[in-house]
This record gives C-alpha cells, structure tokens and sequence, in this order.
C-alpha cells in the first residue's frame, strides 16, 4: 500500500507541473496580442495627423496665389501703354534745315553711359516727365536731345513750353544746321562725319553736336525706321 501511494503521489505532483506550463503558454500570448493592437492604433493615429496636416496646409496654398492674379492684372494695361509710345517722324520738316533757338526752354538732367550706351536713360526721364506733367508744360511735338560729351555721361535737354518746379531748367538760344541720318546706331561715326562735312560745305564751322532720337528702339522696329538728327550749332 504503501508503494502504492508513493506512485499517485508521484502522479499527482507531475500533474500540476504540465498545467502550470500551459498556463504559462496562454498567459504570454495576449500580451503579444495586446503589443500589435498598440501599434497598429498608433499608425493609424500618425496617418490621421499627417492628413490633418495637409488638410490644414492646403487652404495657404489657395490664398498664396490670390494676389499674384491681382498684380498680373495691374500690370497688364500699363504694358500695353508701353507698346507705341512715340508718334511716327517725319524726316523732311529736319533734313538740311536751318534752325534758330531764342531762348528755347528745356529741363537738363545727366545719363550715365557705358562708351555712349545709357544706363539710366528711361529712369531719368521717368523722373522728369512726372514732374513735367504735373507742371503743365508738355509740347505738343516732343524733342529730345543729347550732347554726348563722354562715352561715360551725357546731358539729355527734354523740350517743355516753361519752367518746371525742381528741375534743372535751361534756355538755349542759338543757330543749328540739323540733318536726318536713318541706319543703325552702330554707324554713328559715319553719321557725324558726313554731319561735319555738310557744316564745312555751307561755310561753317562746328561749336557742338546735339543728338535727337525721335523714336525708342520699340517704335522704331514697329515703324522700320531708326532715324537719327544731328544739330550742329555753328
């Protein structure tokens, strides 16, 4: 009997060993479960940030590109303004003519040049034709001329019909033999030359050369004329 109970006390105390394994076993598997469950929430809760974020980045876009619009429609029609701004010349009333200033009225200014190419041409005259138009004293046949008395800087005189307030205002009084030169810039040299010859030919001699360009390069090429007058004042 008493070998007897030895064995199903043996039994019995191996028993509870296997049980508590298994048990074990199924205690560690829902912590598994549990350790997935949290990462795929915490996916799915980045995911949502990320398109909150977007969601919330999206209207800047929209109202980044407001203004742009705006601008381009502003600027649209003073382009357009630009396009042919210089009335079409007429060479003949400034071809081998004698002409005489008593007291002419011009505003003066200076252009800085690189050898006789302006730097600053169309902001000096910006500048002095506002004050020009609030003064009242624009012509009705616009001149323009230049000196050209370095390759660097020149004097440019703007015709006006009196004084200007805050301008450099000038009077120029004296006799000019004018010629009408069309051609390209680049042969100015040729211009002059024949300008110098013509002055010598009617018995005069030079003091000064003044430039007059009728037309900006723009209307020059919509009218396929790029004229040049040269005023020789003897």
């Amino acid at each position: 009997m008493a070998k007897g109970d030895t064995k199903k006390k043996s039994d019995v105390s191996k028993k509870p060993i296997s049980n508590n394994k298994s048990a074990m076993k199924k205690r560690k598997t829902p912590v598994k479960k549990s350790t997935t469950s949290k990462k795929s929430t915490s996916k799915k809760k980045t995911m949502t940030t990320a398109k909150s974020v977007v969601a919330m980045q999206a209207p800047t876009v929209k109202t980044k590109s407001v203004p742009i619009k705006k601008i381009d429609s502003v600027q649209t029609p003073i382009v357009k303004d630009l396009t042919c701004c210089c009335p079409e010349f007429k060479p003949k009333p400034w071809d081998k003519k004698e002409i005489k200033w008593n007291g002419k009225f011009f505003v003066k200014d200076t252009i800085i040049s690189l050898f006789h190419i302006p730097l600053n041409f169309g902001s000096v005259m910006k500048r002095n034709y506002k004050k020009i138009k609030a003064a009242s004293a624009e012509t009705k046949n616009p001149i323009v001329i230049v000196d050209e008395l370095s390759p660097f800087h020149s004097h440019v005189y703007i015709g006006v019909t009196k004084p200007v307030a805050k301008c450099d205002d000038v009077k120029l009084t004296g006799q000019f033999l004018s010629r009408v030169f069309e051609g390209p810039y680049s042969g100015m040299k040729k211009y002059i030359k024949e300008m110098n010859e013509y002055v010598k030919s009617k018995g005069k001699i030079t003091k000064k050369n003044y430039f007059f360009y009728p037309t900006c390069p723009k209307c020059s090429k919509k009218y396929k004329k790029n004229y040049t007058v040269i005023l020789a004042e003897y």
